[in-house]
């Protein structure tokens, strides 16, 4: 997943961290592997930050897929705050269903994602 253009996020972190005086950097990506740059060796000069988020549940079934999960009745707060750690989720279902896109191209999303392990 990520292939040369997580390769190549991975190594520019990493040319700018080694330098005696780094910069700072603030890097955003799509890249959902991205979760795994926390299990690489502990750098003073990087750290993992992501915007908090709360999803309120209304109704929700045991065993309702990702797309329930964060559509129908599922309500998103954004809290606006900083927090250590890296997103496992772009809540990009909920906001195609808030853009309007059409019921089919969300069943479909979702079944493309969960087949695809994310």
């Amino acid at each position: 997943e990520g292939g040369d253009g997580f390769g190549l996020f991975f190594s520019i972190l990493n040319a700018f961290a080694e330098k005696p005086y780094p910069p700072r950097v603030i890097a955003c990506t799509h890249f959902s592997c991205a979760r795994y740059l926390s299990e690489t060796p502990e750098s003073a000069h990087i750290a993992f930050k992501k915007m908090e988020c709360f999803i309120e549940h209304s109704g929700q079934k045991p065993g309702a897929s990702n797309l329930d999960d964060q559509g129908n009745g599922a309500q998103i707060i954004y809290l606006y705050r900083l927090v250590a750690g890296i997103s496992d989720n772009s809540l990009g279902l909920f906001c195609a269903r808030l853009a309007g896109l059409a019921e089919t191209i969300l069943r479909r999303g979702d079944e493309v994602k969960t087949w695809g392990g994310g």
